[in-house]
């Protein structure tokens, strides 16, 4: 199984991740290992794993090749993307909600990108002003919107989860409409809401990369 652990850059994805493999220790679970988009793998996709996603992927490729025009989500133009779906591993989601004020929080006050995410063996200076730019450009409700869609055009079923600390489920996904009744986070409460309608509609319209 591919946990796909999804969310902007700050979100709190590697946090989520961590606790998940701390959890996994103290039941006496192996150790499920973390796959970077630049770093995945056949072999190491086939595996257990944990898939650490950046949502504002595709929008940073597109600002970075059009810096004149307005980013938009187009997770069918990030090659990554496209290998996992490819992998015939089964996969499901978690996607990390977190607030707009507080993404903007943590990438104003962020120092370091970790090592393991960049594939290099030391830390590296955090982007601040690039990744602050970009949420410029594009809110992160509607990147959100974008990417609950491309996982139901998909069939990837996902959980929402609370960005916020300590991380904890903020909708029941087995209950009707993903369970937006459930909603208990007042940060995020009135975000949640238009993302679910935003994605019916995007899910709503076919493409090509969409499957049967």
């Amino acid at each position: 199984m591919i946990h796909i652990v999804c969310g902007p850059s700050c979100a709190g994805k590697s946090t989520y991740i961590g606790a998940q493999q701390r959890a996994d220790q103290r039941i006496g679970l192996p150790n499920r290992p973390v796959v970077f988009p630049f770093a995945a793998t056949d072999e190491s996709l086939t595996k257990n794993c944990f898939y650490h996603y950046n949502i504002l992927r595709s929008a940073a490729g597109q600002q970075r090749r059009h810096p004149l025009a307005r980013p938009t989500p187009r997770f069918c133009h990030d090659e990554a993307w496209q290998t996992l779906l490819a992998h015939p591993a089964p996969k499901q989601a978690v996607v990390i909600v977190t607030a707009e004020a507080e993404l903007r929080r943590r990438m104003s006050t962020r120092r370091w990108v970790e090592p393991d995410l960049i594939g290099a063996d030391k830390q590296a200076a955090y982007p601040n002003d690039y990744w602050l730019a970009l949420i410029d450009a594009i809110e992160p409700r509607e990147v959100y919107a974008h990417w609950l869609a491309e996982l139901r055009r998909q069939q990837i079923p996902y959980t929402l989860v609370r960005g916020d600390l300590p991380l904890s489920p903020l909708i029941d996904p087995d209950s009707p409409q993903h369970g937006e009744s459930a909603i208990t986070h007042s940060a995020v409460r009135e975000s949640v809401r238009p993302i679910h309608a935003a994605a019916t509609r995007h899910a709503s319209v076919p493409t090509r990369h969409a499957r049967g």
